[in-house]
């Protein structure tokens, strides 16, 4: 896998050809372009070297980027190597005789730079969209409730406020607990728990959402389940999520099966469903962080931090959270093992 794609901009390509050899042995993709023949389409690399080594001091070349055209997107970062004239009032500089592992280390740094800014525009652009999608439908019937009151719309207005403004409160909700882990203040309230019962009350959460599409939740739990130590209402918040996923991307008159055991270490709770499955290409990244919504294959819906959240979560409790999907169209499974006492928490030093 690439470490990114560079652009490397010279006056005399001839003469970067040694920096572009090493720039591919070192794993990035690396393209040579003269400034003359600079475009728009230079965004669509992670970062612009322009190698000035070889300019003569007496030069008064325009910096390449002035020539540039306006875009609506800014330009990707600007490295310039040896400059010997005027630069980029943005551009990073760096000396003609910098080594190549420091080289490295500064493009490395700037392409992190970058994806995380790009991670950060895409999200909040999501923020914007999922926010809005249940306010109109809430100030939509609150519209046609004021203006034109009939009895039979009342009924069907009132939920549909009710349902969108949970949906609000659920994104509010996750935005927080997001903050929350950045920050490092999510914390956890311990004490026994009998997930018999928190199961439970996560599929009766789950139950109108399940009815609408028609799919039925098996559950299949080998009683007695042994207590474990946990956070009651986060332990729930992680099964919902798995269920909610599972419901979300099953067809109609599908089943759901969550199943619950004990084995030699701990407690295993388990939720398959037979939907739209995961590509192999996302399942090793699915539950990494922000991963699922840059990838654009979001399983959790809104604003893609359900699973996010949940895995954080699950961290938490020193426990484990895994995906398996054989592919698109095969449905899914989300694998949830706790520990049954506080024995792995001296391991994992806590």
């Amino acid at each position: 896998m690439s470490h990114g794609r560079l652009l490397v901009i010279s006056d005399t390509p001839d003469d970067a050809l040694d920096l572009i050899a090493a720039l591919v042995n070192a794993g990035y993709e690396a393209a040579q372009c003269h400034p003359s023949r600079l475009d728009a389409q230079t965004d669509r690399h992670d970062l612009l070297l322009i190698d000035q080594r070889h300019v003569a001091s007496s030069s008064t070349s325009t910096p390449p980027l002035v020539a540039l055209p306006q875009r609506r997107s800014p330009h990707p970062p600007v490295l310039v190597l040896g400059a010997r004239c005027a630069a980029p009032s943005d551009a990073v500089e760096l000396p003609a005789d910098i080594d190549f592992r420091s080289l490295e280390t500064v493009i490395a740094a700037m392409i992190r730079g970058r994806r995380a800014e790009q991670l950060k525009d895409d999200f909040l652009s999501t923020v914007a969209h999922e926010l809005r999608t249940p306010l109109n439908s809430i100030q939509g019937w609150a519209d046609i409730l004021m203006r034109q009151p009939r009895e039979a719309d009342f009924s069907q207005g009132l939920a549909a406020i009710e349902r969108n403004a949970r949906a609000q409160a659920q994104m509010l909700a996750d935005l927080l607990d997001v903050s929350r882990m950045i920050s490092g203040t999510l914390t956890l309230d311990l004490g026994p728990v009998e997930p018999g019962f928190v199961i439970d009350s996560a599929i009766k959460r789950l139950a109108d959402t399940a009815a609408a599409r028609h799919i039925v939740i098996d559950r299949l739990i080998k009683d007695p389940l042994p207590t474990v130590e946990a956070d009651f209402e986060r332990l729930q918040q992680i099964i919902v999520c798995l269920l909610s996923n599972a419901i979300r991307f099953s067809t109609k008159n599908a089943r759901v099966v969550l199943r619950a055991d004990r084995d030699d270490h701990g407690l295993r709770i388990d939720v398959t469903d037979t939907g739209r499955g995961i590509a192999p290409a996302v399942l090793p990244q699915l539950l990494g962080q922000f991963s699922s919504r840059a990838l654009g294959t979001s399983r959790s819906g809104g604003l893609g931090l359900g699973l996010v959240i949940a895995q954080h979560l699950v961290g938490l409790h020193h426990g484990s959270l895994t995906a398996f999907s054989d592919g698109i169209g095969k449905g899914a499974r989300f694998s949830l093992w706790l520990p049954l006492d506080g024995t792995n928490r001296n391991q994992l030093g806590a």
